[in-house]
């Protein structure tokens, strides 16, 4: 079935399943410096990284990974903490994590309490200050003028048929759109300016917004910076203070309530807060923490070549709360598109020229030389299909004339390659190359992306059977001389033959961006303990809370802002 830009276009607006949710998840770019390696490393303990053998699972997509620097690997799941004879410091609410926690800072902080967050990082924002994407959200004042109908009811449909049965979960996701749309209206009425989300910088969507200004010629790169540049602001504003390179590192107790945290400065004693009102728990996801992955989201780190989602969501907050005797919710749930490949480390970026040029509209051919149907709708559908199959992966192939035809290529959202015109690079903040080509370029010189001078000699260097490649380049071009590429999802204008050597080839596979699985929680956002009870005093957002839906809510950067957002509320309602 064809799956064009209109037929997109349409399923978002009619908001019916999983294929217009799916598509509109946040992308995350951040990758691993060698700074952030080495302080992920030293603030969960890890004396080093196992070797690539010790860490690998045979047969699967991430026994290709070359290395993975700057993982975490420990699962202790720490008990919490009896009071200390004195504390360090005193406030009303701590934010453990300033990505989408930094949106339940502002608000707790705005609403008049005193807020203190920390970060193992250096700065605020977190994966979410990296994401590209949007907010999904409906009827807010941005997309009402701008025409768009208010489609809460069919969201709220769609997503409660990813859920599991139960009267949780539709109060949950209920109490999420409404939230989400408070927070949009929030933040415009402090003076941000969002617009509704476009497809291909033109046709508006009934389902997302976007902070204003930030898809312009089709970059949505890092547009997410502006929505936590502008949480920091109010955080500061409102009298909020900022604890870096001081993550938490415990929950303190008494009589069953949490009343503070542990916190332990970079090359410092630990330090204790006590919260008087609260502690959201904001540190993300365990994409980073492969003993995690393992135990919690063994399908995730399996079928996965690389991930997306930085070096800092390492399972510190999920393993805490774990340890203070919260339920786990959201077992081997994850957010996964294509874009992964192989012969690259574990953390690598989005963004990169050698994915990007491998998620173009090129020929696909799976393991067994069948050729794919190319989707640019639907993202964790079509990485979905793909990590199901042998190997996990396909092979994506073009010829010498990439560059012409790639000039000609005009994707929505994450899969535009950078160009030298691209407006707003300035957020960018030198995280990416400006011309794609480069980095193509490199992936070839060093082998990353292979190429020979016949599909035969292309094949293998692959380690693909060559028959297999020569009778998908054969049928390519047939379609591509027929001028119909509808069977396979393909535009008239996306049809190239593969005729010019030298060719090249790379194997492209799933990237994990998020995980889902974490602590249960309420509807309110308050972490379930092991019996049941909600345990006072605590709050988990973003992913750090469990989420069992398949489908992401809110998109997963809109609800990891959301989430926090909504706790800030809770504690203000019931200080």
């Amino acid at each position: 079935m064809e799956i064009s830009r209109r037929s997109f276009l349409e399923g978002a607006i009619a908001a019916g399943g999983t294929v217009a949710l799916g598509a509109l998840a946040g992308c995350s770019p951040q990758a691993a410096s060698s700074a952030n390696a080495t302080t992920a490393a030293v603030s969960t303990g890890n004396a080093a990284t196992p070797s690539v053998e010790d860490i690998i699972i045979p047969h699967t997509a991430s026994a290709k990974v070359t290395d993975f620097a700057g993982c975490t690997f420990t699962t202790d799941e720490p008990a919490p903490l009896d009071p200390p004879a004195s504390w360090d410091k005193e406030t009303d609410v701590v934010v453990a994590g300033t990505g989408g926690g930094l949106a339940g800072a502002a608000r707790a902080a705005f609403l008049g309490h005193k807020v203190v967050a920390l970060d193992a990082a250096d700065t605020y924002g977190g994966t979410s200050k990296s994401a590209c994407l949007y907010y999904t959200t409906t009827g807010t004042r941005c997309q009402l003028a701008a025409g768009l109908p208010d489609v809460t009811d069919k969201l709220q449909a769609a997503l409660e048929k990813s859920y599991p049965t139960g009267e949780k979960y539709p109060k949950f996701i209920a109490n999420c759109l409404q939230g989400i749309r408070d927070l949009v209206n929030w933040t415009e009425d402090l003076g941000m300016t969002w617009e509704p989300g476009w497809i291909d910088g033109q046709q508006k969507v009934a389902i997302t917004v976007a902070p204003g200004g930030t898809q312009e010629g089709g970059n949505s790169y890092l547009m997410m910076k502006v929505t936590e540049d502008f949480y920091d602001k109010i955080f500061k504003q409102y009298g909020g203070e900022y604890l870096f390179k001081t993550p938490i590192t415990g929950l303190v107790m008494d009589k069953g309530k949490v009343v503070g945290v542990q916190a332990t400065p970079e090359g410092a004693d630990p330090i204790y807060i006590k919260a008087n009102k609260g502690v959201i728990l904001a540190t993300g996801g365990m994409c980073n923490n492969i003993n995690m992955l393992k135990r919690y989201c063994p399908d995730g780190f399996e079928t996965s070549m690389v991930s997306n989602a930085g070096t800092y969501d390492n399972g510190d907050g999920i393993r805490i709360g774990l340890g203070a005797g919260a339920q786990l919710d959201g077992y081997n749930i994850h957010g996964h598109f294509d874009g992964g490949i192989e012969g690259v480390g574990w953390n690598h970026l989005l963004y990169a020229a050698d994915i990007q040029i491998a998620r173009q509209p090129w020929l696909q051919m799976d393991t067994m030389g069948s050729m794919m149907t190319y989707s640019i709708a639907g993202y964790e559908d079509y990485g979905d299909m793909i990590r199901k199959m042998p190997e996990s992966k396909v092979y994506s192939f073009f010829d010498a004339n990439w560059e012409k035809y790639c000039a000609n290529f005009v994707l929505p959202m994450c899969r535009n390659l950078t160009k030298p015109d691209m407006p707003n690079q300035d957020r960018w903040g030198g995280l990416l190359d400006n011309d794609y080509r480069n980095g193509v370029n490199d992936a070839i010189e060093q082998g990353r992306i292979k190429q020979g001078d016949t599909p035969e000699e292309l094949a293998e260097q692959l380690g693909v059977d060559p028959t297999l490649v020569k009778n998908a380049f054969k049928k390519w071009n047939d379609m591509v001389a027929s001028g119909d590429g509808t069977a396979y999802g393909y535009e008239a204008d996306w049809l190239h033959p593969l005729d010019t050597p030298p060719y090249y080839g790379q194997a492209l596979g799933v990237m994990m961006y998020s995980t889902r699985s974490g602590l249960s929680i309420n509807e309110n956002l308050q972490v379930v303990s092991e019996s049941g009870a909600v345990i006072p005093g605590l709050y988990a957002a973003g992913m750090t809370s469990g989420r069992p839906g398949t489908s992401p809510l809110c998109g997963d950067v809109g609800y990891a802002a959301t989430s926090a957002f909504l706790a800030a509320n809770h504690i203000d309602k019931n200080a």
